[in-house]
C-alpha cells in the first residue's frame, strides 16, 4: 500500500540511505552504494530485532530455554537465516533472476 511504502521511505530517509524530493521532478534517490546495504540491514531498520520465535529475543522472559529442545533448533535456524540475509546485498537482488524453484 502507499502508506506502507511511505513509512519505508521515511525510515530510510532517517537513516540517510535515501533522499526524497517532492514535486514534478522529484523522486527517491539512493544515497549510499547498494553493495553496502544487506537485506538484513533493511529488515532490521524496518522491523527492529527479528527472531523466528519470541522466546529468542534478548528481552524474552522465558526461563525454560535451557531445557527446551525447540530453542536449540530454532537458534540454529535463526543463525542460518541471519547469515543468508546478511550475505545478500541489495545490489545482488537487482542482478539476480527470480528463481521460484527454491
Amino acid at each position: 500500500s502507499l502508506k506502507f511504502l511511505q513509512s519505508v521511505v521515511s525510515e530510510l530517509v532517517k537513516r540517510n540511505w535515501v533522499e526524497s524530493v517532492s514535486g514534478p521532478k522529484g523522486g527517491i534517490s539512493l544515497l549510499i552504494d547498494p553493495s553496502a546495504i544487506t537485506v538484513f540491514m533493511v529488515l532490521e531498520a524496518m522491523e527492529g530485532e527479528t527472531t523466528l520465535m519470541d522466546c529468542m529475543e534478548e528481552s524474552s522472559q522465558c526461563n525454560e530455554f535451557s531445557r527446551c529442545k525447540i530453542h536449540s533448533l530454532f537458534g540454529r535456524a535463526q543463525l542460518a537465516v541471519n547469515e543468508i540475509l546478511s550475505g545478500t546485498r541489495i545490489i545482488d537482488l537487482v542482478h539476480c533472476p527470480i528463481d521460484n524453484q527454491k
